[in-house]
């Protein structure tokens, strides 16, 4: 008995599709001209992007580049420092003038004050004094009893001496 069908559920269902309107779904249409000119304006939004990307990988690159170059820079800029501090720092040390670039780059630091520590070090290391050398006259004992320093009596001497042989 379950199986019979309430009439008021049928026509409820009737009188509600009756009462909405209907309406007709037309599909909206676009002339062709109006989708040709949508599908060129965004073909060329895509080539505006694919030449933006490419400028920025190119500004990328020239960056990176630039980057390199000045780390380089800073590190010469850094090493010509230290070799100048070096020098600096062999010319104050009072050591002579023939010996101060050998002496610069025996120096070890990283800045003035462990090169002047270091330099101190090798002065009294290697015996670099900062008074001159005694001067010597070279002229002593060479003289054979003569008074004469005359170079042309001493070659004369030397002259009959070998002769006297």
């Amino acid at each position: 008995m379950s199986e019979q069908t309430t009439p008021t559920d049928n026509t409820d269902t009737v009188q509600a599709q009756e009462a909405t309107p209907q309406v007709e779904q037309k599909p909206q249409t676009y002339s062709a001209k109006y989708v040709s000119d949508l599908r060129q304006e965004a073909a060329n939004y895509r080539v505006q992007l694919r030449d933006a990307e490419a400028s920025r990988r190119e500004l990328e690159d020239q960056l990176a580049a630039l980057a390199s170059g000045k780390s380089q820079a800073e590190a010469a800029s850094k090493a010509v420092q230290a070799d100048f501090d070096r020098v600096v720092t062999a010319i104050q040390a009072g050591v002579p003038h023939d010996h101060v670039f050998a002496f610069a780059k025996t120096l070890q630091g990283s800045n003035a004050e462990e090169f002047a520590a270091h330099a101190e070090e090798l002065k009294s290391m290697f015996g670099f004094s900062a008074a001159p050398a005694a001067a010597t006259d070279r002229s002593q004992g060479l003289s054979s009893g003569s008074t004469s320093a005359d170079p042309a009596s001493m070659f004369a001497a030397f002259v009959n001496s070998q002769l006297a042989k």
